[in-house]
């Protein structure tokens, strides 16, 4: 066998090039789009989540503390904006997704 010759002996047409057919990943049948990258990062709801959690503990550590808090008010408050929160932030991301 004569090694200076190359093994693939095809030729792209119309050129001297040696003829390589494309990989696999290359193929596209019926001209599918590559999937959307998805978006990564923290969620509105596991944010408000948080901030809900957060300002329970703050209270609890409050009252240890001996500051008087009036909790049925605390409360009512708290869940009205924490809902409040919750409901802007499910419109906004309504708002920013494509319409299809």
């Amino acid at each position: 066998m004569n090694t200076t010759e190359p093994i693939n002996t095809a030729t792209t047409p119309g050129t001297s090039q040696p003829y390589y057919p494309a990989p696999p990943h290359y193929y596209n049948p019926a001209g599918m789009r590559p999937p959307a990258p998805v978006k990564t990062g923290p969620r509105w709801g596991a944010i408000v989540w948080g901030i809900i959690l957060a300002a329970i503990g703050l209270w609890i550590m409050a009252a240890a503390g001996g500051l008087m808090i009036d909790g049925q008010l605390a409360m009512i408050l708290f869940l009205g904006l924490a809902g409040l929160t919750l409901i802007a932030t499910a419109l906004v991301a309504a708002l920013r997704r494509p319409k299809s």
